[in-house]
């Protein structure tokens, strides 16, 4: 009995050996952790730290482009300023010695006439001393005159040049309330998709251009998006349907009006040519309606909750998907109000 209880306490004694042993590498381990994310915060810190220090050299670095600036603007307006050349001092001093030259002679002649005496009133008219001349500060006020005459011109040229801007930008709010509250150009009210062959996918943006540079209101384009390689679509208003496919027209640019974007054509890529047809044509129908619903926040405020409204009738999106993008927009709305009040 006495070796049995001795073999079960060594064995007790090992176990608890071991599991010392194990407690002692699970605390190395985590002093190991402790130290790597010690290092990480010092890391953290210094990378702060540098960004502090780079942001408060660039501060300084755009406080002396500023007063290097003013220097510029000090110094241009002090070379405006038409000062006194020495030629015009030369002149003037020999103006003078002119003028001396000229009344020593006419006293000279006087004298020779009168036999010598200046004691008539000829001599005395010659024998005053000429005009001094003009002071500098005369010349002074002359070039400050014309500078002030040069600054009231430039004054009223940038307010006439103000003033054309603001004649511009009423009338363009004046047609734009006048086209607010005009009556509907047709009764057929409602949107639709127009579809244009496309080389590649372009940006949005140089789509605009293009559409601008051909004569296209861009204003009147509401959304722009690539339901397939070489196809772009534009959303536009049916008051502007027949515009616009007229006046792409007149430069070789016919729309293509039998493609549907919800065909199983549209599905091109070659990892889903293993589909049926009824796949695909499931598939183009999620496609359209994802780039609808991604589409709807970036339309223009005023006009988006019609465009969803349309995309509901049209079954393009879901009766919860209308919901939320309305609550959405509400959100947005109420929150651009509330910052302008605080402002």
């Amino acid at each position: 009995m006495s070796q049995v209880f001795q073999k079960g306490t060594l064995f007790h004694v090992k176990e608890a050996e071991l599991v010392i042993t194990s407690l002692k590498l699970q605390q190395q381990e985590a002093a190991n952790k402790y130290a790597a994310l010690k290092k990480q915060n010092l890391e953290l810190h210094q990378q702060l730290d540098q960004q502090q220090q780079q942001h408060q050299q660039q501060l300084q670095h755009q406080q002396l482009q500023q007063q290097q600036q003013q220097q510029q603007q000090i110094s241009s307006s002090i070379e405006d300023i038409e000062m006194p050349t020495v030629e015009d001092s030369i002149t003037s001093n020999s103006s003078t010695c002119s003028l001396s030259a000229n009344a020593n002679n006419q006293q000279q002649q006087l004298k020779n006439n009168n036999g010598g005496t200046a004691s008539s009133k000829w001599a005395e008219i010659a024998a005053k001393p000429p005009p001094p001349p003009k002071n500098k500060t005369q010349n002074t006020k002359k070039s400050k005159n014309t500078n002030t005459k040069k600054n009231k011109i430039r004054t009223t040229t940038n307010t006439t040049t103000s003033s054309q801007q603001k004649k511009v930008v009423t009338t363009i709010q004046i047609n734009k309330a006048l086209s607010a509250l005009s009556a509907p150009k047709t009764t057929h009210q409602g949107f639709t998709y127009l579809y244009y062959q496309s080389k590649s996918r372009i940006s949005r943006k140089t789509q605009r251009s293009n559409l601008t540079s051909l004569g296209v209101n861009n204003s009147r384009v509401l959304d722009i998006h690539y339901p397939s390689r070489t196809v772009v679509a534009l959303l536009v208003h049916n008051d502007y349907r027949e515009e616009i496919i007229m006046v792409l027209k007149k430069h070789g640019v016919s729309n293509l009006p039998d493609y549907t974007p919800t065909n199983h054509t549209t599905i091109s890529d070659p990892q889903f040519k293993n589909l049926s047809t009824t796949e695909k044509s499931s598939l183009a129908i999620e496609k359209h309606n994802n780039r609808l619903v991604r589409a709807l926040p970036f339309i223009r405020d005023h006009i988006a909750k019609a465009v969803a409204r349309f995309f509901e009738e049209q079954s393009w999106i879901t009766k919860d998907q209308l919901d939320s993008f309305v609550q959405y927009h509400n959100n947005k709305i109420t929150t651009t109000i509330s910052n302008q009040k605080s402002l």
